[in-house]
């Protein structure tokens, strides 16, 4: 293993490349005649860029930054789902406590694992409480959604009386 030589390498060939490092073994395959990374994309071949090989270390710009994200993306999620709790009928409004009841319950019980996780100890069942709580604010917005498109259009007439 080790770098591959520039001459090693064809440039007039489109087809699957692979190279590897003399670190881990760490495959990258393209159909790019090169095999280097770019950062723009086809869209319709968009992957989530891999800004790190394995777990950055603990208290890490990654991890400060991922921390502060998850932070604001909670207080917007309970933001949004409180107020478009009004979107509907008295339901919609006991549906929408309970998805913020959930979102705290799953959130209390992912949180308990984060000394875990900075201490890279095994961390059961918190990718489980992680998708609940995604996964119930994604319903949440579909149930949104299919209320606000099933309501009625107000038209002209009924907002001038």
């Amino acid at each position: 293993t080790g770098p591959t030589p520039i001459s090693a390498i064809s440039h007039s060939l489109p087809g699957p490349t692979t190279t590897t490092s003399s670190g881990p073994m760490v495959a990258f395959t393209t159909s790019r005649p090169s095999a280097a990374r770019i950062l723009v994309q086809r869209l319709d071949h968009l992957q989530a860029p891999n800004v790190c090989m394995g777990r950055p270390p603990t208290g890490s710009l990654t991890d400060t930054m991922h921390i502060v994200l998850t932070i604001v993306l909670v207080l917007l999620i309970f933001l949004f789902t409180a107020f478009g709790a009004t979107a509907a009928g008295t339901w919609f409004r006991f549906y929408s406590s309970g998805t913020i009841v959930t979102l705290l319950v799953f959130g209390a019980l992912a949180g308990m694992q984060g000394p875990r996780l900075a201490a890279n100890l095994p961390t059961p069942y918190l990718g489980i409480t992680e998708r609940v709580n995604v996964y119930s604010a994604m319903l949440w917005v579909l149930v949104l959604g299919v209320v606000l498109l099933r309501s009625p259009i107000p038209t002209l007439e009924s907002q001038a009386t």
